[in-house]
């Protein structure tokens, strides 16, 4: 588990927290705290109650049991909400609305917003001020949604899936731009189905699972605790790198060799000293697939 007694102050609170929807238990007995300038990443299968966590903190829904508390106060209280920014899934806005437009409408609920031309040229979204949003595709909505999450320079932002739809370049500039935000004191809880989601842009991890939080520890703990990375590379001839067939899992599809390894460097220096070249090796740390199959695995 991860360190409760951060000297930082706390800005989202789930006290022993249950909700139920017309008799399906969503949530039950969560509590978790979020310190200022964490970044914590909420991971778990469907249904598992990621986004009903980011809707109570949002004060878009209310708790069956316990409390929740954003800066100290009630979520469902507008001056609770005036630092707080927020990506859903699904983005509601008016389809006539143009982008500009939107952009003006949501920066107007905040005391101290982001210039417009720096948000355009934050998340590049320049080329769409003046086309509809019913117009956009569904990888423009999301850019645009998460633009609109930082327009009111919050303290503390809400992603859920954000890059669901997004190109490979989009994705990385969104990570980058989330980051520095990051970096530079911005509170953030972000959901995903996408594990590369999490691994680039939070430091914490919570597993969720039937509603309750099954793992809370830093990304850093879980590397630590699980070795197990994968080795991705290009060849025409799999059979020569049968010695580093360390832990199974092997795939072999249209020239791609995968494997598992629980030592990677002594991996990448076999491959090295038998084909001369690490090009186009490729090595994905498997941890936090690991640690939630292992969570979701063990609560069955």
């Amino acid at each position: 588990m991860v360190d409760t007694t951060s000297s930082r102050p706390e800005v989202a609170r789930f006290e022993a927290i249950g909700k139920d929807y017309r008799g399906h238990v969503a949530l039950t007995d969560v509590t978790l705290g979020v310190d200022a300038g964490e970044a914590v990443g909420l991971i778990g299968p469907n249904g598992a109650g990621k986004t009903t966590l980011l809707a109570l903190l949002a004060g878009l829904r209310r708790p069956t049991r316990g409390q929740v508390r954003l800066f100290g106060g009630d979520p469902v209280a507008p001056r609770s909400r005036t630092q707080l920014g927020m990506a859903p899934q699904a983005l509601s806005l008016p389809e006539t609305a143009r982008v500009g437009e939107a952009l003006s409408y949501v920066r107007a609920f905040y005391q101290q917003p982001v210039g417009i031309a720096e948000l355009v040229e934050e998340f590049n979204i320049g080329r769409l001020l003046r086309q509809q949003v019913g117009g956009l595709s569904g990888g423009q909505k999301r850019l645009l949604s998460v633009a609109l999450a930082f327009a009111g320079n919050p303290k503390l932002v809400l992603l859920d899936e954000p890059t669901t739809g997004l190109d490979g370049d989009s994705r990385e500039l969104l990570w980058q731009r989330v980051s520095a935000r990051v970096d530079a004191g911005t509170t953030l809880l972000v959901t995903s189905h996408y594990l590369e989601d999490i691994e680039r842009l939070a430091a914490r991890v919570v597993v969720l699972k039937g509603g309750r939080i099954v793992e809370d520890a830093a990304i850093s703990d879980i590397r630590s605790a699980n070795r197990l990375a994968k080795v991705r590379l290009s060849t025409g001839d799999p059979d020569i790198y049968q010695e580093v067939y360390r832990c199974g899992g092997i795939q072999y599809r249209h020239g791609v060799l995968e494997f598992s390894t629980d030592d990677v460097d002594e991996t990448l220096r076999w491959i090295q000293r038998k084909t001369g070249s690490l090009n186009n090796v490729e090595v994905v740390n498997d941890a936090l697939s690991a640690a939630s199959r292992h969570q979701t695995e063990e609560n069955r």
